[in-house]
């Protein structure tokens, strides 16, 4: 299983606006870009991309659950590439803690999940991924593996007012929740 995280130069120019292009771990040629704004990063990343009964598949835990805590996040650091085209860059995780509210997939009766966040603000810079940084209270369906990481904006799924949007499209939030269950194996 690959697991892809936004990676993030250590070497940014906040406030200049420009466009960096990097390359992913594991030595996969996937880009990202990261788009520099005031106070600001817009990172976006290349994950994998799978169906939705794939996903099910591939996640280890899927809960319907309420952000409960946030961590303070973190930069990690760690090297692209060897020798001459070696590059330093940086990433920010925050671990994020999720109240279970129903359990879809999982193995154990959970009462909280702990889910690894891509970005997250650090010294008056906030590292934004594709999809948003989940807010304290905010309800969500989430797909994981044991140590809580996801894969992307696939993974997380917003529920608002019973509904969840799915690819564009508005869904009730407990039909989703069955359809995600018959594709279970």
């Amino acid at each position: 299983m690959k697991l892809l995280s936004i990676a993030l130069c250590a070497a940014l120019s906040i406030g200049s606006g420009v466009t960096l292009s990097n390359v992913l771990m594991n030595g996969d040629e996937h880009e990202h870009e990261q788009h520099v704004t005031k106070n600001q990063i817009d990172a976006q990343a290349i994950y994998p991309q799978y169906t939705l009964e794939e996903l099910v598949n591939t996640a280890d835990i899927i809960v319907y659950g309420k952000v409960k805590t946030k961590d303070k996040p973190k930069k990690n650091k760690f090297t692209i590439g060897s020798d001459e085209k070696a590059e330093i860059v940086e990433e920010v995780k925050t671990g994020v803690q999720i109240q279970v509210k129903k359990s879809i997939k999982n193995d154990q009766d959970l009462k909280v999940i702990n889910y690894i966040e891509d970005g997250g603000e650090i010294d008056g810079i906030t590292y934004m991924p594709e999809e948003g940084l989940l807010e304290k209270g905010e309800e969500v369906i989430i797909f994981v593996n044991k140590e809580g990481y996801a894969w992307g904006p696939q993974s997380v799924i917003r529920v608002n007012n019973g509904k969840v949007d799915v690819e564009g499209v508005e869904r009730d939030k407990d039909e989703f929740i069955e359809e995600l269950k018959s594709y279970i194996k």
